[in-house]
């Protein structure tokens, strides 16, 4: 009985500080994601003109500036910038540098 009840103890301990790591992770790969697409803007600007790609479509693909989609492992969705100035923002982490998106 006792054997059982340490068992709890340490599972109760634990259980908390692996969903802290899972959230922190999920969040670190946003803002890596977002560091990818803000990169491949850059890059689309810097090749047509400064023009703002308006979708993600612009950007992905074999022959483009990233080879696969980005995906936010919360679920979130990923909006690119309006201009230059701008960051790309993702629907439940924020943008890079935004407190939300904060560690």
């Amino acid at each position: 009985m006792i054997v059982v009840a340490i068992i709890a103890l340490l599972a109760a301990i634990a259980v908390p500080s692996f969903m802290s790591a899972r959230t922190k992770s999920m969040l670190s790969s946003c803002q890596n994601n977002l560091r990818l697409i803000d990169g491949a803007v850059e890059q689309y600007a810097l090749a047509n003109s400064n023009a703002v790609a308006t979708a993600l479509t612009q950007l992905i693909g074999t022959n483009f500036y990233i080879a696969q989609l980005p995906v936010c492992k919360a679920g979130g969705t990923y909006t690119l910038p309006a201009d230059l100035a701008q960051k790309t923002a993702c629907s439940i982490h924020g943008a890079l540098g935004d407190a939300a998106a904060s560690p």
